[in-house]
């Protein structure tokens, strides 16, 4: 098994996961018997999973931060599988992926060259166009209950 054949499979979306000073753990409930097939790298880690003859699979390509492979399990139980990723080092991760620490880093990039004397209505700007559609739809609610709040008190 390879990481390709694991994106091309339908893909494992709800999961858990945690960590402590050493370890990061993914936990896959299975409501049924099951096999499965994994594999880790440095950054990325796979696991295919096969349930009644039909596949899936559990793949990340972008990990916050490094794994030792070498040291990294999968335990099987009943219902559940359990993804026991070793940390390279002993860092608290931001989350599972490294999606939020780039954004962050763009985002502070943006602040400290394009936007470092920047009006507020140009920082305003630049949050909606670089945020996510679910942040988006927050600022435009929080406009609409200013402008509302604006209005009434205009109107005393």
């Amino acid at each position: 098994m390879n990481f390709e054949d694991a994106a091309q499979l339908p893909k494992i979306s709800a999961y858990g996961w945690d960590q402590s000073d050493k370890f990061v753990s993914i936990y896959v409930d299975v409501g049924s018997e099951y096999e499965t097939l994994s594999c880790f790298d440095k950054n990325k880690c796979a696991v295919i999973l096969e349930t009644n003859g039909k596949k899936t699979a559990l793949a990340i390509h972008n990990l916050c931060q490094a794994i030792n492979p070498d040291k990294c399990k999968l335990k099987l139980k009943p219902t559940r599988f359990v993804i026991k990723l070793r940390k390279a080092t002993l860092a608290e991760w931001s989350d599972l992926t490294d999606v939020k620490d780039l954004k962050e880093a763009a985002r502070k990039k943006r602040v400290a060259t394009s936007l470092k004397d920047a009006s507020t209505q140009e920082l305003l700007a630049d949050m909606y166009a670089n945020a996510t559609d679910e942040e988006r739809a927050g600022l435009m609610e929080a406009a609409a209950t200013g402008q509302k709040k604006r209005e009434s008190g205009a109107n005393q």
